[in-house]
């Protein structure tokens, strides 16, 4: 499990995560590279591919509090 504030997270197996600028970011193995960025409203957004625009980088590096957790999917072939 990864510490996010207060709360525990479960990593699920075969994922890999860790903190970056207090944001949890979960990597999960995928059949196609996509990214959700969960958001502190309960919202989220979904990216194809694994580029996160300035607007979602900008409130990351400056710790907004924000974003609350990324989840990567990443293609399974980048494994091989």
């Amino acid at each position: 499990s990864l510490l996010r504030g207060n709360q525990s997270i479960i990593i699920p197996a075969n994922s890999l995560a860790f903190t970056y600028c207090q944001v949890p970011i979960i990597y999960h193995i995928s059949d196609k590279d996509h990214l959700d960025v969960i958001f502190k409203d309960g919202t989220s957004s979904k990216i194809d591919g694994l580029v996160i625009d300035h607007k979602t980088s900008e409130k990351i590096f400056k710790r907004t509090g924000d974003i609350i957790q990324i989840n990567a999917f990443v293609n399974s072939t980048y494994l091989k």
